[in-house]
């Protein structure tokens, strides 16, 4: 079987009908909230184009930034706004996201994901996650108790932004932190991480992977997901592939490329699992 390669995902038909529905400002459609009418979120385009291989060195990319980087700040969304105590503060949190996943070069965007791993590294200064410690520090930094959705941060907006910017033990806490939360990672997996899949071939074992490219880019990650990359591994095929079924179609993760039928889906999924084992073993 042909080996998937970058060029392929980025040249699919899938990357093709994004890039045409680009608006001429930068953005598709709302940003955060899917709109009557509306095919696509700026969020979910963004991110599909990472997964096809999408990076700031692209012209989309480079005037989505651009796009983005001229609300941050202004605690608002190009449109979708909802008003409630701290909906400025998740604005601001979810665009430094985005524009933190693709490029380190904005300093606003940097300033936020710092503040926020300020907060966090004072949430776990005792080694394990202290909620009123994270209170505390969620309040002298935003002027607010955490609520809305910022009870914690197993949530994949503040998941995103940690990456590559805690200290080795607190990294190594969040990881911990997030493997056992009860309620998995919100946006990505539902139900604890520690608990594997029970089916490969499955929604939940196909969102349990979303959840452990998300952790990928922390330090302590190749340690830790040691029990998930082991899993992985067992799912193998004897012919050295992977198989997530129909139910991976999700058109967020896949499919990756043209190719169609059985021997595409696994043409794609052997891409997708190769690639997160490749990043989360030592």
């Amino acid at each position: 079987m042909e080996e998937l390669t970058t060029l392929q995902t980025r040249q699919s038909k899938w990357a093709q009908q994004l890039l045409l529905a680009q608006n001429e400002d930068g953005g598709w459609g709302c940003f955060h909230t899917l709109s009557v009418g509306a095919p696509t979120t700026t969020e979910q385009a963004l991110r599909r184009l990472e997964i096809l291989g999408f990076t700031e060195a692209d012209p989309c990319i480079q005037k989505a930034l651009e796009y983005m980087d001229g609300y941050l700040g202004t605690g608002t969304f190009p449109n979708g706004n909802e008003k409630w105590k701290g909906w400025d503060i998740f604005c601001d949190r979810a665009l430094a996201t985005w524009i933190c996943r693709f490029t380190q070069k904005n300093e606003r965007a940097n300033a936020i994901a710092d503040q926020w791993a300020n907060v966090v590294a004072q949430a776990f200064r005792g080694g394990d996650f202290d909620a009123d410690a994270y209170a505390a520090a969620f309040n002298d930094a935003f002027g607010m108790k955490p609520r809305h959705g910022f009870e914690n941060i197993s949530n994949f907006y503040p998941v995103s932004l940690l990456r590559g910017r805690l200290d080795d033990k607190t990294d190594a806490a969040v990881i911990d932190y997030l493997i056992n939360a009860s309620g998995g990672i919100y946006y990505v997996c539902e139900g604890p991480l520690k608990e594997l899949p029970k089916e490969f071939q499955s929604r939940r074992a196909n969102r349990y992977l979303s959840a452990l490219e998300l952790m990928s880019g922390y330090t302590s990650a190749p340690t830790k997901l040691k029990f998930a990359a082991q899993w992985l591994e067992n799912q193998r095929s004897p012919d050295g592939t992977f198989d997530l079924g129909t139910v991976a179609r999700d058109m967020v993760n896949l499919p990756l490329s043209d190719n169609r039928g059985r021997e595409g889906r696994v043409t794609d999924c052997t891409y997708r699992v190769e690639r997160l084992l490749r990043a989360i073993t030592i």
